[in-house]
Order: structure tokens, then sequence, then C-alpha cells
């Protein structure tokens, strides 16, 4: 699944939802459940683990908050150093990891996949190789951002040029009327009422002739 969401509607809060409950199903059963999430930069996956986190508190599902170091391979240099990134671990050996914004992180992992703010992942068709792999071999994979370039993996998903994809999409205006909150106003006081905004309130696509224009 992906989903292109408007910014300030809170696209993370809900995404790291469904680990949590997926999570709690399988350790009601006594068995394991793993997901991992990464998103454009590793503090954003940090923000992605301390919401789930707080899910898991809400629905009284016991989780340890813990550190998890991750091996990294630069591509500039071809060496390899380790991030430490915030992971949750629960009774029964289900976990939920933040992993590095990095192919070399992400490639061969066996778990639940949830990429966040996918428009503007670094690398983005390299992390897309490393992550494509996961739902080949049957894990859940779901992806999530605002508007970005009119190109990438992540666009192409989004409008259909990719099969196989169930493409969900909350601009603000639905998501205001869905009880979001935050106003036009806001939105605008933030972004603007040009270019910005229809990018990042609106989901339209931006190209680089669009950037010299606005």
């Amino acid at each position: 699944k992906a989903a292109l969401w408007s910014r300030s509607a809170g696209k993370t809060a809900a995404l790291t939802l469904e680990p949590a409950i997926d999570v709690q199903l399988a350790e009601a059963e006594g068995q394991r459940c793993e997901w991992a999430f990464f998103s454009a930069s590793e503090e954003q996956t940090k923000e992605m683990v301390l919401y789930a986190a707080r899910h898991c508190q809400a629905i009284e599902l016991g989780a340890e908050l813990y550190e998890e170091e991750h091996e990294v391979l630069d591509e500039g240099t071809e060496r390899k150093h380790k991030v430490s990134m915030l992971a949750l671990r629960f009774e029964h050996g289900s976990r939920i990891l933040g992993v590095p914004t990095n192919p070399f992180s992400i490639r061969g992992k066996h778990m639940n996949l949830l990429g966040d703010e996918a428009g503007h992942w670094p690398n983005a068709d390299k992390l897309w190789q490393a992550a494509g792999g996961i739902a080949l071999r049957g894990y859940k994979v779901r992806l999530a951002g605002t508007a970005g370039d009119r190109s990438g993996p992540f666009f192409e998903i989004c409008e259909g040029h990719r099969e196989g994809w169930s493409v969900h999409k909350v601009d603000i205006h639905q998501a205001i009327a869905e009880g979001a909150p935050i106003t036009l106003a806001d939105a605008r006081a933030l972004a603007g009422s040009g270019l910005a905004f229809a990018v990042e309130f609106e989901l339209q696509w931006e190209n680089a002739g669009m950037r010299w224009l606005a």
C-alpha cells in the first residue's frame, strides 16, 4: 500500500498504528511479528518509533524502548560504520526497528516495512531496490509521504505507473473535513499560497521548471 498525504495532517501518527496493532495481535497468540521503519533521515525514523511506542502505551501493550546498532555503508568511500537507532521489543520476541536511511541497512530484511517521507528519500532508486525485495518475499510494505519531484519510485507508484499497489490520498481539505487539528489559514501561513502550498498540502507534484517559476 502507498499513501500520498498532506503535510501536518497526522500522517506519521496514523501510519505507525498498524504495526502496533499487528504486534498486539501476534503477541496475544504467543507469536512473533516484526516491522522495520525508515524515513528520509535517521532523526525522522526515531520519531516514527516514538509514535509507535505511544500507540503501544495507549493500547496497553507492554514494550521496551531501547537502542540497537546497525551497520551502514558509505557509498562514497565504501566504508562501513555503525549507527544507533531506536527500537521496541516485546514479550514474545516481536520487534519494531528503526533502521538507517541506507540501502545496505534495508537490503535482506525479512520483516514488514514502513517507509515514511518516500517522496524525499535520498538515493530513492537504490533505497527502493533494497526495499522492493521485501514485498516479493510476502511481507507487508507500506510507503507514505508528501508530494515531491515528478519522478522516482514514489511518484510512479502513486500515479499508477507501477502495478500491484493500493494507493490512498489525503489532501489538506479532506484531512480538515475528517477532523485534523489544522486550518487552511494555518497551512497557508506555513507554506504561502503558491507552489509550496500546492505541493505540500494539495498533493501536486513538482518539477525543476516549476521551481524556477515559483
